[in-house]
C-alpha cells in the first residue's frame, strides 16, 4: 500500500511495523517491487538498515545511485570508510556512491567535509548543516519543515543535494545511452 503524504505529494511504500513482519520478503521479492516502483516513478528513494543483509543487497542492486549518509563523529565515519572498501570488494562502481554529510557543525573543526574526504577517500558530496531548533521539533511532530522553510539554511541544503542528486543521475543516463549507441 503506497501513502501520500497529503502536504508534499511523496509517496511512500513503509516498511511492516515490526521487523519480524519483513522476515517473509525475500530479496527477489524486494528487487521485484523496486522494479515495479522505478516502472511508476521518476525516482524512487530506498532508506535501508544499515546492515547488509540479502535485501539491502538486492537494494543496492537495483539502484542507480547509493546516497551514503555520515554524520561528523568518527565512528561513523569509520562505518563509512568499512561499508565502501566492502563495496569495493564486491565490485559496486564506486562512481555511483554518493557521500552525504548530515548534521553538520561548523563549530566541530575536527571533522570537516574536506577532512571526511580524506579518511574515507570519497568525496562529500553535499553537507546538510546541523539545525536542531528546526528539524528536531518537525520529527517530534510528523511534520515536514521544508514547505514552509524553503529559504532556510537546512532547506537550501537538501535542495542542493537533490539538484546535485538529479545531476548525477542524469550523468549516468547519459552515459548508458552513449553506450547503448555504440
Amino acid at each position: 500500500v503506497l501513502l501520500t503524504h497529503s502536504t508534499s505529494g511523496v509517496r511512500i511504500l513503509a516498511a511492516p511495523p515490526r521487523p519480524e513482519k519483513a522476515e517473509p520478503i525475500s530479496a527477489t521479492q524486494f528487487s521485484q517491487i523496486v522494479q515495479f516502483l522505478k516502472r511508476m516513478f521518476a525516482y524512487v528513494l530506498i532508506d535501508t538498515n544499515s546492515g547488509l543483509d540479502e535485501v539491502t543487497q538486492a537494494a543496492l542492486d537495483e539502484s542507480d545511485l547509493l546516497a551514503l549518509v555520515t554524520t561528523q563523529d568518527i565512528p561513523s565515519v569509520k562505518n563509512v570508510r568499512l561499508f565502501l572498501d566492502m563495496l569495493t570488494a564486491y565490485g559496486y562502481p564506486t562512481e555511483r556512491v554518493f557521500v552525504l554529510m548530515n548534521m553538520f557543525d561548523k563549530r566541530r573543526t575536527t571533522a570537516s567535509p574536506e577532512r571526511i574526504a580524506d579518511i574515507t577517500k570519497t568525496e562529500v558530496a553535499a553537507v546538510l548543516p546541523f539545525d536542531d531548533r528546526l528539524v528536531t521539533p518537525a520529527m517530534d511532530r510528523g511534520v515536514p519543515f521544508l514547505p514552509e522553510n524553503k529559504t532556510h539554511p537546512i532547506s537550501k541544503g537538501i535542495f542542493s543535494t537533490i539538484k546535485r542528486i538529479q545531476a548525477k543521475i542524469e550523468e549516468f543516463e547519459k552515459a548508458e545511452a552513449e553506450a547503448r549507441e555504440l
